[in-house]
């Protein structure tokens, strides 16, 4: 029995909601045919970052791909995702580790955790 199956035939079930994140600003990346996002094989991933729809950008990262042989794929709009260096994902990470929201500049992340001390308080 696989986990979906286990959820289904507990009595109480949870309430399980799937959020979109619908920004208009984020990152292209290209999808490979495989399923793959094309990187560098050390965790960095070719992107530009862009509104959602723009021609410009898509064109940009079809071209860059063509151009470092990333193979047949398309262009994907990953929305809400930003760059990072790689000391601003040290930061994260230590911040996370700490028990902090990874990023300080989250908003989405701070008003969760508002609304969550609000629910059930600092325990």
């Amino acid at each position: 029995m696989d986990y979906i199956e286990g959820l289904q035939k507990m009595p109480n079930k949870p309430k399980v909601k799937v959020v979109e994140n619908t920004s208009e600003h984020g990152l292209y990346v290209w999808k490979m045919e495989n399923g793959k996002v094309f990187g560098d094989g050390d965790g960095s991933f070719m992107n530009i970052p862009a509104r959602k729809y723009d021609i410009s950008a898509i064109n940009r990262i079809t071209q860059a791909a063509a151009h470092y042989g990333a193979g047949p794929g398309k262009a994907v709009f990953m929305p809400g995702v930003t760059r990072i260096t790689e000391e601003e994902h040290s930061v994260q990470i230590d911040r996370m580790a700490q028990g902090y929201i990874p990023d300080e500049f989250d908003t989405g992340a701070f008003m969760d955790a508002a609304k969550g001390l609000k629910t059930h308080g600092d325990d």
